[in-house]
């Protein structure tokens, strides 16, 4: 096990993986500053974990916890991190104004926990092919949770998060994030699952999800005119449906919780007349 407290790492540049730290192994990191370092050729702005590649099978949670995040480049995906391979947490982390080609913060092919963490004014520029996550570029297995997340931007699609992996997003706040050229969309849903509970979308400027694979969404607010562009399919409480069903546009809604006894035949009519999708139900009604 490596521990670093309260240090400061500044300027520093790799010509590849990790401009600040190459990882083969357990390490926690607390109440340190990251400041515009960089990995010219690569992945991993700040840090290229790669524990699994090249140290044991096995291996505990490597620990970020009150650390900054501040300036910081890739040329590649993930200016802050590369989590090739391992499993990292995140606790109460900010992240400022890091700049990658694509994933502006974080690029995770494994596992991580985000909690309680900030991502502000981060950037997917699209150097050198299409920028993609303004903040996150998730292909592995990550949960966010009591995470803010505002004024990120991707050159092409999904300003805060894009997600191919499975992904949890519990009592967040998505604001301002922003696409140039693509599709606009603070978070873009391209493949995998994901699940999206009790946050908090736009406040004067409305947020947009883009969902192309399977989304179940609970407990959400969303600012006016806020939308969720749908081409597959959004699983759903009944009891959210009147609040939901004018949002999602386009593609298949699912009554995940139906209930036939709950509802009459005239309500069942309203909602399919109503309804801008096709609904799919979970038992038959009738």
């Amino acid at each position: 096990l490596v521990k670093v407290e309260g240090s400061v790492f500044e300027r520093n540049v790799a010509e590849y993986h990790g401009g600040v730290i190459f990882n083969v192994q357990t390490f926690e990191l607390y109440g340190c500053e990251f400041i515009n370092n960089m990995s010219k050729n690569s992945n991993g702005g700040v840090i290229s974990n790669n524990f699994d590649e090249y140290g044991p099978s096995e291996n505990d949670n490597c620990l970020i916890e009150d650390c900054s995040f501040t300036n910081n480049i890739s040329m590649g995906a993930g200016a802050v991190l590369d989590n090739y391979k391992g499993f990292l947490t995140f606790r109460n982390c900010v992240f400022d104004k890091n700049t990658a080609n694509s994933a502006g913060v974080i690029i995770n092919g494994d596992r991580i926990d985000l909690a309680e963490c900030v991502f502000n004014n981060n950037i997917a520029k699209g150097y050198f092919s299409e920028g993609v996550g303004g903040a996150i570029c998730n292909v592995g297995e990550m949960n966010v949770a009591g995470c803010t997340l505002t004024d990120n931007y991707a050159e092409h699609i999904a300003g805060a998060i894009h997600d191919e992996g499975t992904l949890k997003i519990t009592g967040c706040i998505f604001r301002t994030n922003n696409v140039g050229k693509g599709r606009k969309c603070a978070i873009n849903n391209w493949e995998g699952s994901m699940s999206i509970e009790d946050s908090k979308f736009g406040e004067e400027i409305p947020e947009t999800l883009l969902n192309r694979c399977e989304l179940e969404i609970a407990g959400c607010e969303f600012a006016a005119e806020g939308i969720i562009l749908n081409e597959s399919t959004v699983n759903v409480f009944e009891r959210e449906y009147d609040s939901l069903k004018n949002i999602i546009s386009g593609g298949n809604i699912h009554i995940i919780d139906f209930k036939r006894n709950a509802i009459t035949f005239g309500d069942l009519k309203e909602m399919i007349e109503g309804a801008d999708n096709e609904l799919i139900l979970e038992r038959d009604v009738l």
